[in-house]
């Protein structure tokens, strides 16, 4: 569960964990690094500091608002955007690319059911970048190639 920036999204979203710990699922909860937030790990849940790329065994990723969930769905793991019931959280997936959701209430049974996203072209997304203009901005510490 990749807690995002917003204070309130993240203490709902910790809720949600508890909750899933609860109904006998082992949660990761990694804090935004701009946004520590301290909060009491119950049966099932577990802090993390490491990154995306090095987890190992990971069912699913929670998110919200967040970039992390663009980067999961481009891993191919089973991606969920979660809703919370406090506000609006910010949707940043481009269009086109379905996206799963769910709040509190639904989260324990999307998991039982929630599949790999479809595979997502990457260039279809970002732009490759632009060397000549990167070597003009930062300098003669850039080198080409």
């Amino acid at each position: 569960m990749a807690l995002p920036f917003d204070r309130a999204i993240a203490e709902e979203m910790i809720e949600a964990a508890q909750l899933l710990g609860e109904q006998g699922h082992t949660v990761l909860i990694k804090v935004h690094p701009m946004a520590p937030i301290d909060f009491r790990c119950h049966d099932g849940m577990s802090p993390t500091d490491e990154p995306l790329s090095r987890q190992k065994g990971i069912a699913a990723v929670v998110y919200s608002g967040t970039t992390l969930g663009l980067e999961a769905m481009m891993m191919g793991l089973p991606t969920i955007r979660f809703r919370p019931r406090s506000r609006i959280a910010p949707d940043i997936i481009p269009d086109g690319i379905r996206m799963v959701n769910a709040n509190q209430a639904s989260l324990h049974a999307v998991l039982q059911t929630i599949l790999p996203p479809e595979t997502i072209d990457r260039n279809s997304i970002f732009a490759p970048p632009n060397e000549a203009l990167w070597r003009d901005r930062l300098g003669s510490g850039l080198e080409p190639g």
